[in-house]
């Protein structure tokens, strides 16, 4: 398992924190002083919790549907299709819900004609076989789009196709025809697409959280008592803590969206958070019609929950701060920080014989040789033992705790330091 992060072109762009297995080092060195410029930046350390307790944060689907609009179209939809409530009464005057619909089609549609690499590069394929399943389990939204589905291509071929979702993955229709029959059927039939999206989020949820609670559970148990513990060693202030602490208690799982990554399409990646929403989520290998879960669902959920725990909200510029990154710079310490801190709360930095330190992965249940982030682990891990008081700046840096620019900058340069000596 080897670990990178793929870097984020766009500084202030709602982009993802990426734990990937792919090799190779992404990153440059970043300057010091511009990092710890950013991260003294007034910010509103508060504004992330209360976006995701209003319900105004993406659960992180195609749909980009924030929760509260979720509920709102799959409220809709279950009036509306599964007790036939009449759909101009349900609607009516409802603006927030009708524009939750044009949102969340409009959202389907850019990414289904989408090429760019985030998105599977068998996205229409991938999306109708995932269809069909949930037609086989008898789900009713599911039924409700094959029933459409097939009215559609009636009408729309003059009654030389129809069959509905299979029709579509009979080995008669290929991706990019298939990407673009499903881009027009969003635009025909907006209320079927946005309810089948809603119900389709929700239950991906349900199973990701179903699938690796236990997980979740206890990587927040461990995550907590290591933050307690370095707060009281290294002075972390009341108020961060305390954030801290909350953000990682109310961390949950994403929507488990194979469009978006959400099933590693090969690029790698083993896990990820999206900035801004307190989701996580671990990737699964296999196929879309039959995923592999993780080999170490608690190592790579309590990475992405310590990305939760260390996110600082906006700054006044606009920018994002997740830990020690900001924007697009920063990302060896952040990672380096944050795997460290993983692998100390799950007792994966163990002492040897000879006086050295043994770091460790775990696959399907047995210790194998670290992978992940090795050299920015080793070198956060060096300036722990070694330059205590520099350990410190960082990790309350990590926290939103900056009190002096010169301090951070000149720990960031220890760091860069012993990463250049890895």
């Amino acid at each position: 398992m080897n670990t990178q992060e793929r870097p984020t072109v766009d500084p202030i762009s709602n982009s993802d924190e990426v734990l990937s297995s792919r090799s190779g080092n992404f990153y440059g060195k970043s300057n010091s002083s511009i990092i710890a410029e950013r991260l003294i930046r007034p910010a509103d350390h508060n504004e992330l919790l209360r976006e995701f307790r209003s319900g105004d944060a993406q659960v992180r689907d195609v749909a980009q549907f924030t929760l509260n609009e979720r509920t709102a179209v799959m409220s809709a939809g279950r009036l509306i299709f599964e007790r036939g409530a009449d759909i101009n009464r349900v609607l009516g005057q409802d603006r927030y819900t009708i524009d939750s619909i044009n949102k969340a089609n409009g959202n389907f549609r850019e990414t289904i004609e989408s090429r760019d690499a985030q998105v599977q590069s068998s996205a229409g394929w991938n999306f109708t076989v995932n269809a069909t399943g949930f037609l086989r389990a008898g789900l009713p939204w599911a039924r409700q789009l094959d029933d459409a589905m097939d009215r559609y291509l009636r009408t729309s071929t003059d009654g030389q196709a129809f069959g509905g979702l299979d029709r579509l993955v009979d080995g008669r229709t290929e991706d990019g025809s298939i990407r673009a029959l499903w881009s027009d059927f969003s635009k025909k039939d907006p209320l079927t697409m946005a309810w089948y999206l809603s119900e389709r989020s929700q239950y991906s949820e349900n199973y990701q959280t179903e699938l690796h609670q236990g997980s979740l559970v206890e990587a927040k148990r461990r995550a907590s008592s290591l933050i307690n513990e370095f707060a009281s060693q290294y002075n972390l202030p009341a108020a961060h803590l305390n954030r801290a602490q909350l953000q990682l208690r109310e961390a949950k799982f994403s929507a488990y969206d194979h469009l978006i990554g959400g099933i590693d399409a090969g690029d790698g990646t083993l896990g990820d958070y999206q900035t801004m929403t307190l989701r996580v989520e671990t990737k699964a290998g296999g196929s879309i019609s039959r995923p592999a879960p993780t080999n170490d669902p608690i190592g790579v959920t309590s990475h992405e929950l310590f990305h939760a725990s260390s996110t600082q909200s906006k700054d006044v510029s606009g920018m994002y701060r997740v830990g020690l990154r900001a924007g697009d710079q920063g990302l060896d310490a952040n990672e380096g920080m944050t795997e460290l801190l993983n692998k100390l709360s799950l007792g994966r930095v163990t002492p040897t014989d000879a006086g050295r330190y043994q770091f460790h992965d775990v696959d399907r249940g047995r210790p194998v040789k670290d992978a992940a982030y090795p050299s920015q682990v080793r070198s956060m891990f060096i300036l722990m033992k070694n330059d205590p008081p520099a350990f410190a700046t960082l990790f309350r840096a990590y926290y939103g705790d900056v009190l002096d620019v010169q301090r951070v900058a000149d720990a960031l340069e220890k760091f860069n330091h012993n990463m250049s000596h890895m």
